[in-house]
């Protein structure tokens, strides 16, 4: 079981880190453009297998927190506890983060596919998969609140305001003219947000500890929804003028 988590980690690891890398080539390239959509189909393969792997991690954890945290040693009972505790709080918080990540890069393909035809989101795994991000983003929040996890309690927000955007999408009665593309890139710059996000809070937690202390530890957590949410909106106001939508 060990050697399988350190096996689907260095996976999770180096997919995540070159699917970062990936995030800014379709941001940065011309909307449409073959290199536009080849960077946008590594990024959502790369969100994938992040995904896939990061729920595979944070499942063994929560089923087994002091053999993966500890490789078996043996515990005082009182050590053992906070450590069972800490470790399940927070791969709760990743498999949160995987399967918004998952929803968020899958919505974003499944939109632009279906544009103003909108059944193929409406089968039972995207809806899953939508209600899903929101049970969890509850059941992390309600964590958060119960440790006094400001990170956990602020991403419950976040993940469950995610959650009702896309369903509420799915399931509209009519959009607006060229609404899907709006709602790709919104959806596209959420799956970064989460990635970014996970990234900060889990690979790069010892630095971050290391330069900042206290409540201000939050605050690079929250810096890529702080950016990515003011990025998107500037986005959609420009495409919302564009195609003079209300």
């Amino acid at each position: 079981m060990i050697a399988v988590h350190k096996l689907a980690l260095i996976i999770h690891i180096v997919i995540g880190a070159a699917a970062l890398f990936v995030f800014w080539i379709p941001i940065a390239a011309r909307k449409g453009s073959p290199l536009h959509r080849k960077a946008g189909r590594w990024f959502v393969w790369g969100m994938t297998a992040v995904s896939v792997s990061g729920v595979l991690l944070s499942s063994m954890v929560l089923f087994d927190p002091i053999l993966i945290r500890t490789g078996g040693q043996t515990l005082e009972m009182t050590d053992a506890f906070r450590t069972a505790e800490s470790a399940r709080v927070f791969s709760l918080f990743l498999l949160m983060l995987s399967v918004l990540v998952f929803t968020t890069a899958r919505h974003a393909v499944l939109v632009l596919k279906a544009r103003e035809d909108r059944r193929i989101l409406r089968t039972p795994l995207h809806v899953s998969a939508q209600v899903m991000t929101g049970v969890l983003a509850i059941v992390t929040g309600y964590v958060g609140y119960q440790h006094n996890e400001l990170l956990l309690m602020i991403f419950f927000f976040i993940a469950l305001s995610g959650s009702i955007g896309m369903l509420r999408y799915t399931f509209k009665s009519t959009l607006r003219n060229k609404e899907w593309i709006i709602e790709h890139i919104g959806s596209t710059i959420g799956s970064g947000i989460a990635a970014y996000t996970a990234f900060f809070a889990f690979g790069g937690r010892a630095l971050m500890s290391q330069l900042l202390s206290g409540a201000w530890q939050v605050v690079p957590w929250v810096l890529p929804t702080i950016i990515g949410t003011i990025y998107s909106r500037r986005i959609a106001s420009a495409y919302r003028k564009k195609f003079a939508l209300a």
